[in-house]
């Protein structure tokens, strides 16, 4: 049906009048009619059958056999910017050497203040990514702790990291000696910053060597994997947990020391009291039981006691509590200041007060410890590691 034009115009001279309703229709028929017939009958799309790549020439061939190409492929350079710098602009296919590492820009940014290797946009984008690390040299970290060993999870020892290194996997190599072998089974968290990473344990009978020391045993938290330490990073070495009081052995875990002084309360300071530990004993800040009671108080002033731990190995006495006695009260106050872990050899010294009075006589003193255990005495460990980054594995051959 051929379209019907009331004017003149490209199509023709036109009708010059008014088209008749059928005309009209006749003309909205024709356009639809051809709408359907290409809805229905699309044409063939031409896409791409085949693409081809010589060097930097890429070639596209058409499903109509047609090509388009070839095209000059753009080429990513690398740029050399030498050793990395902070507060620096630097574009992604960049690179830049630290720490005898080099490394390809990723991602386009301005650097930060210090090198992190890890560093990104917060979004998933990956600054850096390792290309090399220089030929790893041995990096062993030498830590001690001497005396014994204190049972409450504190810091024992720490290395800040001056330089990057990593440890092998499984702590290969790596070697934890103490002097004296344990008695009950301890275990050395290890971290690097607050992250564990593994632990050194010490078992009752277990490589005990003939000087009376022992060895101890590496337990990493991931036993496959090597372990980076980037520039201050600390590894940590913390005491190991035990609870007091701790049974040494069948019964009630409570401890009591207890002495009576007839007559006189002494001055001077002198030592009125002496117990020598056989069994590793804790006094506690937490424990309230003990007691201490006068057959004839103070008259002339308020007095206290001071309560010491002499060491076994030597050194000056240490205060760790007192008994403090209000005039004219029989009974007195016992107070632990310090936590006070008492070894096997280490003695107790109960310190009179300064002045002599001229009425106290006859202390009665019970103390309450804790039975612990003797943790362990002057720690050696030697971490073995190596200086870089960790190395990347070779791919496996096809």
């Amino acid at each position: 049906m051929t379209v019907i034009y009331v004017t003149a115009g490209p199509w023709g001279p036109g009708k010059g009048s008014e088209l008749t309703k059928p005309e009209l229709d006749g003309n909205f028929w024709d356009h639809e009619t051809r709408i359907i017939f290409i809805e229905e009958n699309p044409p063939v799309a031409v896409s791409i059958k085949e693409i081809s790549v010589v060097g930097n020439q890429i070639t596209f061939t058409m499903t109509d056999d047609s090509v388009l190409g070839p095209y000059t492929m753009p080429t990513a350079s690398w740029h050399d910017e030498g050793e990395w710098q902070p507060n620096k602009f630097y574009a992604a296919f960049s690179i830049v050497k630290n720490s005898g590492s080099i490394y390809l820009v990723e991602y386009s940014h301005t650097s930060d203040a210090t090198f992190d290797p890890g560093a990104n946009d917060g979004a998933g984008h990956d600054y850096y990514s390792l290309i090399m690390s220089p030929s790893a040299a041995p990096y062993d970290l030498a830590l001690e702790y001497a005396g014994t060993l204190p049972s409450d999870g504190s810091l024992l020892m720490q290395h800040a990291a001056p330089r990057e290194y990593w440890i092998p996997e499984g702590f290969v190599g790596s070697v934890a000696f103490v002097a004296e072998a344990v008695t009950v089974a301890l275990n050395l968290p290890l971290y690097r910053n607050d992250e564990l990473i593994g632990s050194v344990q010490f078992e009752p009978g277990v490589d005990v060597q003939s000087d009376g020391g022992q060895l101890g045993t590496f337990v990493p938290l991931a036993p496959d994997a090597p372990q980076q330490f980037y520039p201050l990073n600390r590894l940590n070495v913390r005491a190991p947990t035990l609870s007091p009081p701790l049974p040494g052995g069948p019964g009630d875990p409570v401890y009591d020391i207890g002495f009576y002084n007839h007559g006189p309360v002494p001055g001077g300071a002198q030592v009125i009291f002496r117990w020598v530990a056989v069994r590793a004993v804790e006094f506690l800040t937490a424990q309230s039981d003990s007691m201490a009671v006068l057959g004839t108080a103070f008259a002339d002033a308020a007095a206290s006691f001071i309560m010491q731990r002499l060491p076994a190995e030597g050194g000056p006495a240490e205060n760790f509590g007192t008994i403090d006695f209000a005039q004219g009260d029989p009974v007195g106050t016992v107070t632990v200041t310090l936590n006070a872990l008492f070894v096997i050899g280490d003695t107790l010294l109960l310190v009179a007060p300064g002045v002599a009075d001229s009425a106290a006589a006859d202390l009665a003193v019970t103390l309450v410890a804790g039975v612990t255990v003797q943790t362990a005495k002057n720690l050696s460990i030697t971490i073995a590691a190596n200086t870089g980054l960790v190395p990347i594995p070779s791919p496996p051959s096809p």
